[in-house]
């Protein structure tokens, strides 16, 4: 999922540390490094899971819209649609489980997983409800 992505540094939080507060300046550096990777990873999974969520949330609708136009003997066009829809919500599971093993693998704290698992499922029920 993000191992293609370039990671680049601020120039402006590469700053020259001071001799007084070595310890501060590098808390300050560090913390404006995290918190930039955080959402870059936050803003990737968004976009990745858009493009998924937008389909899963369109097959039902033309499945509806398309019953409504035909029989609803044409056992068919239902098996169709609901496996389409199938594939999508499992392509998303598959991306949450790739980012979760990534994650791991890096040893990220549980509470940046967390936090990043919590703001993609308010993304997603946001997406779900509000379509």
């Amino acid at each position: 999922v993000f191992r293609t992505s370039n990671i680049t540094v601020d120039m402006d939080l590469v700053r020259q540390i001071e001799a007084k507060y070595p310890a501060f300046l590098f808390k300050q550096q560090l913390t404006a490094f995290v918190e930039g990777l955080y959402g870059m990873i936050r803003d990737n999974v968004k976009k990745e899971l858009s493009a998924l969520l937008l389909h899963a949330i369109q097959v039902p609708r033309i499945m509806k819209a398309s019953m409504v136009r035909r029989s609803f003997g044409s056992s068919s066009l239902r098996g169709r649609s609901f496996s389409n829809q199938g594939s999508y919500w499992l392509a998303i599971v598959d991306n949450l489980n790739e980012l979760l093993n990534i994650l791991r693998e890096n040893c990220v704290p549980a509470i940046f997983i967390r936090k990043i698992f919590t703001q993609i499922f308010s993304f997603i029920n946001a997406q779900l409800f509000n379509r």
